[in-house]
């Protein structure tokens, strides 16, 4: 090999660990964005207006389930995941509706708009792949073992917890790793 075919191979290892690196970085902004995010009071009191039995802590904790299940939508990227929480669906249509704060919040968490699913819609999804990839993304993003949980994760405990009027009740051996699923659904 030359030298000059030598440096533009270093040059093309370089070049790609700079963008992975870049990657990465941008990933970790973008997930930080979601944790420190701060729905508008007005949003989430307007999201459970009427329900009087949901209560303030109760309506902050659909707040911590929805930021959840963004994380879990910024970390499977194209892939598909669910939302099984009526709760956060509540919230995440009343925030989508606040247009301007949805709009910069989508803008810095996953560089574009994400539509609003309702949950009843999500909860006929029948590929045992996007429930499994669900379920492991929420359960390793509270350290839990997602094949041998003891707990259930916020995302699908919240509706319980906070008597969230038609929700659907979720117990942790509801969930078996589908044939062809990953081992870990995590992006590097």
């Amino acid at each position: 090999m030359t030298s000059s075919g030598f440096l533009f191979l270093i040059l093309v290892i370089v070049v790609i660990l700079l963008v992975r690196t870049w990657l990465k970085l941008r990933r970790l902004e973008r997930e930080q964005a979601i944790r420190s995010y701060s729905f508008p009071r007005e949003v989430v009191d307007a999201a459970f207006k009427g329900q009087a039995d949901i209560t303030p802590e109760g309506s902050d904790l659909a707040g911590r389930a929805l930021r959840q299940f963004f994380l879990i939508q910024a970390r499977a990227g194209e892939d598909s995941v669910v939302l099984p929480s009526k709760a956060a669906e509540t919230l995440w249509q009343a925030f989508a509706a606040d247009s301007k704060a949805y709009k910069a919040f989508c803008d810095q968490a996953f560089g574009q708009h994400l539509n609003p699913v309702p949950e009843a819609q999500m909860r006929t999804v029948s590929d045992d792949r996007v429930l499994w990839r669900t379920w492991q993304l929420a359960c390793e993003e509270e350290n839990i073992d997602p094949a041998r949980a003891s707990r259930l994760p916020l995302l699908y405990a919240i509706d319980d917890r906070i008597g969230q009027p038609g929700a659907v009740s979720y117990r942790t051996d509801s969930f078996k790793r589908a044939a062809g699923a990953s081992d870990s659904s995590r992006r590097a």
